[in-house]
Order: structure tokens, then C-alpha cells, then sequence
């Protein structure tokens, strides 16, 4: 589990080139959200969660210019095809996490 949450710290760290990092990210959380294994279903979403949160906060930040203006898009495609994952854990881990990802984006305004 140290893997996926080390890309994810790494991937806030550098937050501004997202764009660059966004198919890897997306990619790995891609393979654990369809894994059988119910914790690394659970791990990815709240990896995945955090990793929205922390890109919409940075969207408030006057140091933070992401190259791509495509990135809200690639989010919430991604959020959109987590709920509709066949796996119920992973679809309802999401939607868990929506009021957040809402309230953060909604504050970034």
C-alpha cells in the first residue's frame, strides 16, 4: 500500500505539472479501483479522493498555474467513471467522498 500513496504525495508535491502526472496517476488507480482485493479498491478511492481535494485547494493558490486548462474535465471524468465502477465498494467510496470534492471545489472560486 506504501506505493499508491507515495505516488500520491509525489504527485501533490508537484501539483502544478499534474498534467504531465495525470494518465500515470490515473492509470495505477485505474488497475487497484477494478482490483478483487476489497482493501486496495478502498485504498485507491481514498488515494484518488485525496488526490482531487489537494488539486482543487492548489487551484486557489495564486503560485499554482496548470498548464492544461482540460484538468477539471479529466477530474471529473475520472470521478464519473468510479461511480459507475460494477464494484459497489468502489462506487460508494466515491460517492462518500463527493460532498468534499464538491465543498473544496465550490471554496476555490
Amino acid at each position: 500500500m506504501f506505493g499508491p500513496v507515495r505516488m500520491i504525495e509525489t504527485a501533490i508535491v508537484n501539483i502544478d505539472r499534474v498534467h504531465i502526472l495525470w494518465d500515470l496517476i490515473i492509470a495505477h488507480i485505474d488497475c487497484l479501483a477494478s482490483s478483487k482485493l476489497l482493501p486496495f479498491r478502498v485504498m485507491a478511492m481514498d488515494c484518488f479522493s485525496y488526490f482531487i481535494i489537494s488539486i482543487f485547494t492548489s487551484a486557489k493558490s495564486p503560485e499554482v498555474h496548470f498548464a492544461s486548462d482540460d484538468w477539471q474535465r479529466k477530474a471529473f471524468s475520472a470521478v464519473l467513471n468510479y461511480l459507475k465502477s460494477p464494484y459497489a465498494e468502489t462506487a460508494g467510496t466515491m460517492m462518500n467522498s463527493l460532498p468534499c470534492i464538491m465543498n473544496v471545489m465550490l471554496s476555490s472560486r
